[in-house]
């Protein structure tokens, strides 16, 4: 009998840790395809282990490490299909990718490699999809490789494989927590800085090491290592997309904190790079738009619109349909001044089927988020008088009328975005802002008080809060409020989400001047006599 013909064609391994709430949506799915299921647990405190025992008898323990290879490795080891594929708990199939995975081990046969469609979920921003390498043949010499961020792709490229991309669709929920995010990100740069010290010094470690100082508000880290990344990609002759995709987050990173030269310089650098890759002519296209250079954004846009959009091996926001890149370049246009250009992108949007009125909005929020207040007015005027407006564009307009000294007019916009969105975090900040300016400190504490409880206003709403408190001479709710803003001021503990092995040190800058800001109002307050009234 041939041995081959009575192995499992598919095999699904995962390491874990302290997953007992995620693994049953994951496996739930999985076990309708998966021919054997291989769990190995990295030392979790919870039920995990319990909980994977209902889906299948091979789970397997493993001392952590620090070494996400390793554990994935013994995964593999444990494995008897022809194929492995491998999978977080936090990982999650759609309805429609079910029959595919049905249909795709039909050609798991020979040696063949599969890329997967993924799409990851971020909670409070758009989702962002790329290519990735998750199914290979089940073989001695295929293995993960690296500490943190582990690949496969090394050893399958040394073997010459054929490597197939699938649009079959696999979401990962694992950056819809931001606590989460937070603390693997702190055992991320852990492991990586002890790559580093150890000697190891390739342009993608200092990649991961730009990514996670960026994520942990590290900025001036982020550029030093964006910077030796590029210039070790370039010293050992990197292809030019991985130079590019490095380029625009160095560009964009260098934008956000006020350096225009300096990102300019960087943007055109990648520019004359990108290759025929969407969503790096779509990001281009953005960042040159924030950049004021409209002359490349609309050259780019128009690429954009003639290349095919296929999933790239970088995380990025899906590129929007043609009828919106038109609106996009139509904004361009407009901050040139080229009024018939843009007249004829915005036709092309609208015989494609998109709204008038939403076309004036989306270009609206653009400017009024570039500053540009003439342009925002009369867009997002347009758009108020098409009928049919969001409360994003709501917003938008009530903010440029505030700046004009219009209050009764962004007053009107807030409420009417409130009226479609009686939740929405934006407008209830802005219009409970305004009202405090106005006095109105009742309905000012109305307004931000459910902002404050949901957690989307910061430091600054708690403040706003405590300067109502104390006007009201509230100093119980004032010394509740004051324990909010400094613990908001502290960085994070040490192990928030944190999957395999401790966090490491806290790296959120504190607030402290909005602290003191807190005690000075307290301390005024009481050296004036103020108290709780009786």
């Amino acid at each position: 009998m041939n041995p081959e013909a009575s192995r499992p064609i598919l095999s699904v391994c995962m390491i874990v840790r302290d997953e007992e709430k995620n693994l049953p949506d994951c496996l739930s799915a999985v076990r309708t395809f998966a021919d054997e299921i291989v769990v190995v647990d990295t030392g979790s405190g919870d039920r995990t282990k319990e909980v994977a025992l209902n889906y299948t008898p091979n789970v397997f323990g493993f001392k952590w490490i620090d070494d996400f290879s390793a554990a994935r490795n013994r995964s593999l080891a444990l494995a008897r299909g022809r194929y492995a594929m491998w999978l977080d708990a936090d990982d999650r199939f759609p309805a429609e990718s079910i029959p595919r995975m049905h249909e795709l081990k039909g050609q798991m046969y020979g040696e063949k490699a599969f890329y997967f469609t993924m799409e990851n979920i971020h909670g409070d921003r758009p989702p962002t999809q790329w290519l990735q390498l998750r199914c290979v043949p089940l073989r001695e010499d295929i293995r993960f490789e690296g500490h943190i961020h582990e690949q496969l792709f090394p050893s399958v490229q040394r073997l010459g494989l054929p490597l197939i991309a699938l649009d079959i669709l696999i979401q990962h929920e694992g950056y819809a927590d931001q606590g989460a995010c937070v603390g693997k990100m702190r055992r991320n740069l852990r492991i990586l800085e002890e790559e580093l010290h150890g000697g190891r010094n390739d342009p993608e470690l200092h990649f991961f090491l730009a990514r996670t100082y960026l994520g942990l508000g590290q900025e001036q880290e982020a550029v030093e290592a964006f910077t030796r990344t590029i210039q070790g990609m370039e010293r050992t002759g990197s292809t030019a997309p991985p130079i590019v995709e490095c380029s625009l987050q160095l560009a964009s990173l260098l934008e956000s904190r006020g350096e225009k030269p300096a990102a300019q310089r960087v943007f055109l650098k990648a520019a004359a790079l990108a290759g025929d890759c969407t969503q790096h002519l779509y990001q281009l296209a953005l960042l040159a738009q924030s950049l004021e250079m409209h002359v490349e954004a609309a050259n780019l846009i128009r690429r954009l619109k003639d290349t095919k959009h296929l999933p790239y091996l970088y995380p990025s926001e899906k590129v929007p349909p043609r009828e919106e890149l038109c609106v996009l370049a139509a904004y361009s246009y407009l901050c040139l001044n080229r009024r018939a250009q843009a007249a004829e992108q915005l036709g092309e949007a609208w015989r494609c089927g998109l709204d008038a009125g939403r076309s004036w909005e989306m270009m609206g929020v653009k400017a009024a988020r570039a500053g540009r207040e003439d342009l925002a007015l009369a867009c997002l005027e347009a758009s108020e008088r098409g009928g049919g407006m969001s409360p994003e564009g709501y917003c938008a307009l009530g903010e440029v009328r505030l700046k004009r000294g219009l209050t009764d007019g962004a007053a009107q916009c807030f409420q009417a975005a409130l009226s479609l969105a009686p939740d929405n975090g934006d407008a209830l900040r802005r219009l409970g802002r305004l009202r405090l300016q106005q006095g109105d400190l009742p309905e000012a504490r109305r307004l931000l008080r459910p902002v404050a409880d949901n957690g989307e206003g910061g430091v600054d709403v708690l403040l706003e809060l405590a300067l109502i408190a104390s006007t009201e001479q509230d100093m119980d709710e004032f010394d509740r409020l004051q324990e909010q803003i400094l613990k908001c001021s502290q960085p994070d503990g040490a192990n928030s989400g944190d999957p395999h092995g401790t966090a490491g040190k806290a790296s959120a800058p504190p607030r402290p001047r909005m602290a003191e800001m807190a005690l000075k109002m307290k301390s005024k307050n009481r050296a004036a006599g103020g108290g709780k009234p009786r």
